[in-house]
C-alpha cells in the first residue's frame, strides 16, 4: 500500500540558498522590485488599452520609528485569488496564464521567486494593492518562516504598494543617493517615469537619451555619464529582426583581449548583466555596451541569458552592426579610422583575417613589426623591392640584425593574426616576398676568398671535431654585421628535434620512452650550421690560438650562438659553457 505525500519547503532555507548562491548582491531586492512593478504596468496596458501613464514611485520614511522603503506602482494590482495563487506559492510567477500556464512576452519575471529577495533585508514584507480586474482593496503581509496573511481593506492607492522595513545591517538602501544609483543602473532605460519622492519633492530618476537619433554629442555625453569614461565614438546596434537594441562605446584606450569589461545589458529596460561574454563577439573586446532586447531567455538567477539559437543569433548582429559602422569610418570618419587601428590593433587584425571587405578596408592602416620599424600594410604593399617574412618572433629577431645591417627588409608574421594578414596582402598585391628559409639563407650569405681558405682550414678542422657531439657542422662565410661573430642556422627537423630533447629532459620520467621514439623518427634528417663571420675581429684572432684554447671558445660560440637564437639551452649545454669558461680561466686566456 502506496501513501502519497508533497515535499515541503524551508523558507528561510531558500531565503538562504537566494543570498549566498542564487543573487550576487542584496542590491537585487531593488531589481525584482522595478520588475514587479513595470510588469504590473505592462499587465493594466494588455487589460485596459487606454491606461497609457505608468508610474513607479519610490518613498523612504519613517513609519512608526523604522526605516521604511516604499515601492509603490499604478499597475494592475491584485486579487484576493491572486494572492493566495501566486504570493503564497513559491515558485508560481503571477504572470502566468491560469489556464494556459504561459507567461506573456510581455512580462519580465519568469520563475515566481523574486518577491523572496526582499527577505534579505527585511523581516517583513508589507503590500497594499487595488486589483483593476476586481477593484478589491487588499493588504498582505508576509515573514521569513513562511507565515502570511490577507486582510481586506476600505481602500487603497492603485496598484500595488510594498512597504520594506529595512534590518539594521541594509539601512544604506534608505539613502536617496543609494536608490539613485541603484533605479539608474537596475531600471534606466525603463520606458515610464520612476519617481523619487522625498521631503524635498518628487524627481524623476530614469532618463534615456534616444540612442537611435542623430545626436552625437548626447549620445557621447550618455555614455560619458553612465561608465564614467571619454569614448573615442560610438556605434549604433539596432538588430534588423528585433533582437536588440542599444549602442557601443569605443574605448579610448588599448586594452588586452582577455579583460572583463562591464557593460549594461537589460532584458525588456531592466539590467541583467554587465557581463557581455555570452552576446558579444570574442573579439569586440575594445566596446562598452548599453544594449536591451526583449527577446532573449534570462537564467534562474536573471544574471545572464540563456544559451540557445537566438543568442547565437543576436551575437550575429551584433558582430554585423560593428563591423558595418567599420567598414563606413575610412569615408565618414577616416581620423577615427586611424585613431582607433592604432589603440585597437589587435581587435581589427582579428576581423579583418577572415572578413574581405573589412581587410581591404583596414589592412593599409593596419601596423607590423620589421626590420625598418613599425611599418603600415600601406607602406608594406608600396615597398618596391623584394623582402622576406618570418613566422616566428624568435627568427625575427635572430636575424634582424643580419637583414638591417644588410638593407634588407624582414617582415614579423609570427604575431598573432599576422602570419595570415601578411600572406593576404602578398596574394592580393602579387607582391615579391618569400618566407624565411634558413637552409637557402646561408646559402646568400657570401663566401671567403680562395685566398684565405688555408688560413682558415686548420680553424674549421678543429670547429667540425669540436661541433660534432652536437650534431653541428661549421662553416665561415663573411657577412653584417660585423659585431656578430657567429649565426646558429638549422632546419625545421632539427628545431623539432631539438625542442623533443629539451622536452624529455624537463619531463617526468615517465614519457621519456615516447619522447625517444618521436627523436629516433627525426635523427639523422636534420641539419644544423654554426656559420662563423670572417669579417668579425674576434674570428679573425683566433685563428692562430692553441687547439685546446680554441676548443674552448668554439663551445662558448655556440652555447652564444643559440641564445642569440632564443633557443632554450639544454641542461648539458650550460655545463659545457661553464667548464668552457674555467678552460680558458685556468690556460690563462682570461687571467
Amino acid at each position: 500500500m502506496s501513501e502519497e505525500n508533497r515535499f515541503k519547503v524551508n523558507l528561510r532555507g531558500m531565503i538562504d540558498i537566494l543570498s549566498n548562491h542564487l543573487y550576487s548582491s542584496p542590491d537585487v531586492f531593488i531589481r525584482e522590485l522595478l520588475q514587479n512593478g513595470t510588469d504590473a504596468i505592462s499587465a493594466r496596458k494588455l487589460f485596459d488599452k487606454k491606461f497609457n501613464n505608468g508610474t513607479i514611485t519610490i518613498e523612504p520614511k519613517i513609519i512608526d520609528g523604522k526605516k521604511t522603503i516604499v515601492f509603490s506602482d499604478n499597475g494592475i494590482g491584485l486579487s484576493y485569488d491572486e494572492i493566495n495563487q501566486f504570493l503564497a506559492v513559491i515558485g508560481q510567477s503571477s504572470k502566468r496564464d491560469i489556464i494556459t500556464g504561459r507567461i506573456s512576452e510581455e512580462f519580465i519575471g519568469r520563475f515566481g521567486i523574486g518577491l523572496l529577495s526582499c527577505f534579505m533585508v527585511t523581516n517583513e514584507i508589507r503590500l497594499t494593492t487595488h486589483s483593476a480586474k476586481t477593484g478589491e482593496y487588499l493588504e498582505w503581509i508576509g515573514t521569513p518562516d513562511g507565515i502570511y496573511k490577507i486582510n481586506h481593506l476600505e481602500s487603497c492607492p492603485d496598484g500595488t504598494s510594498f512597504y520594506i522595513t529595512l534590518n539594521k545591517n541594509f539601512e544604506e538602501y534608505f539613502e536617496a543617493d543609494r536608490i539613485i544609483e541603484l533605479v539608474r543602473y537596475y531600471g534606466l532605460p525603463l520606458p515610464f517615469p520612476i519617481m523619487l519622492k522625498t521631503e524635498e519633492g518628487s524627481q524623476r530618476i530614469n532618463t534615456v537619451v534616444d540612442y537611435n537619433s542623430d545626436m552625437h554629442d548626447s549620445i557621447m555625453s550618455f555614455g560619458k555619464d553612465l561608465f564614467g569614461i571619454e569614448f573615442m565614438d560610438y556605434i549604433p546596434l539596432n538588430s534588423p529582426t528585433g533582437l536588440f537594441s542599444g549602442v557601443a562605446y569605443i574605448l579610448p584606450y588599448r586594452i588586452a583581449a582577455t579583460a572583463k569589461n562591464s557593460h549594461r545589458i537589460y532584458l525588456k529596460h531592466m539590467l541583467l548583466t554587465e557581463n557581455g561574454s555570452t552576446l558579444l563577439p570574442e573579439w569586440a573586446f575594445f566596446v562598452r555596451c548599453f544594449i536591451n532586447t526583449n527577446s532573449l531567455r534570462p537564467t534562474a538567477s536573471r544574471e545572464d541569458f540563456y544559451e540557445d539559437d537566438t543568442l547565437e543569433a543576436a551575437k550575429e548582429e551584433i558582430g554585423e552592426c560593428i563591423e558595418s559602422y567599420l567598414m563606413s569610418l575610412s569615408k565618414t570618419k577616416p581620423d577615427i579610422l586611424r585613431k582607433m587601428v592604432s589603440i585597437h590593433n589587435l581587435a581589427i587584425k582579428s576581423m579583418a583575417i577572415d572578413n574581405n571587405e573589412l581587410f581591404n578596408i583596414f589592412i593599409d592602416y593596419l601596423e607590423f613589426e620589421t626590420t625598418s620599424g613599425i611599418m603600415t600594410g600601406s607602406q608594406i604593399r608600396d615597398f618596391d623591392e623584394p623582402f622576406t617574412v618570418a613566422f616566428q618572433i624568435d627568427k625575427f629577431k635572430q636575424y634582424s640584425p643580419i637583414f638591417s645591417a644588410q638593407n634588407n627588409l624582414l617582415v614579423n608574421a609570427g604575431y598573432v593574426y599576422d602570419d595570415k594578414l601578411i600572406c593576404n596582402l602578398i596574394d592580393e598585391y602579387e607582391l615579391d616576398a618569400t618566407a624565411l628559409d634558413e637552409e637557402m639563407f646561408l646559402q646568400t650569405l657570401e663566401d671567403i676568398p680562395l685566398s684565405e681558405h688555408s688560413e682558415y682550414r686548420n680553424f674549421l678542422d678543429i670547429a667540425n671535431e669540436t661541433l660534432i657531439d652536437f650534431d653541428c657542422q661549421a662553416e665561415i662565410k663573411a657577412f653584417q654585421p660585423y659585431e656578430l661573430s657567429a649565426l646558429y642556422i638549422m632546419d625545421e627537423q632539427a628545431e623539432l628535434f631539438r625542442q623533443i630533447l629539451h622536452a624529455k629532459e624537463n619531463s617526468d620520467s615517465l614519457f621519456a620512452d615516447i619522447y625517444d621514439a618521436f627523436a629516433e623518427e627525426i635523427d639523422n634528417h636534420h641539419t644544423t650550421t654554426l656559420v662563423f663571420n670572417s669579417e668579425n675581429t674576434l674570428i679573425q684572432n683566433l685563428k692562430n690560438i692553441s687547439k685546446a684554447q680554441l676548443t674552448n671558445i668554439i663551445k662558448i660560440l655556440y652555447v652564444q650562438s643559440l641564445l642569440l637564437g632564443h633557443y632554450p639551452l639544454r641542461n648539458n649545454e650550460i655545463t659545457i659553457m661553464n667548464k668552457s669558461i674555467e678552460g680558458l680561466i685556468n690556460g690563462g686566456i682570461l687571467k
